[in-house]
């Protein structure tokens, strides 16, 4: 198994010592372990009666300072509401940037 990025993010944001042994054993190096401050949680809320919730979640978090979004575009509902997350964050002068950018490495491509 092949990874080629500096950063990871671990499934359901659990990190431990395991975890972070495996991951540079596999990918050869020590990866940026990368988590979120922002949920949409898409995984409770993107294939219920009320998908809208996940408009409710991102203004919360971001309300509370957040800026690293995570959600899943495997669901439609989540996907369809982009434009408004984007408005969202705007709204209150966050700066839409990759990864990269926010932890402001070096070897990040220009935009």
């Amino acid at each position: 198994f092949n990874i080629d990025t500096s950063y990871f993010r671990p499934p359901f944001g659990t990190e431990g010592a395991r975890m972070r042994s495996r991951l540079a054993k596999a990918v050869g190096r020590k990866p940026t372990i990368t988590n979120w401050s922002v949920d949409v949680e898409d995984w409770l809320w993107a294939e219920t009666d009320t998908p809208e919730q996940q408009l409710t979640a991102f203004q919360r978090d971001v309300n509370k300072g957040g800026s690293l979004v995570v959600l899943h575009y495997l669901y439609p509902s989540t996907v369809s509401y982009l434009r408004q997350f984007i408005q969202i964050a705007k709204a209150t002068g966050k700066q839409l940037m990759r990864v990269d950018q926010c932890m402001m490495d070096p070897n990040a491509p220009a935009l």
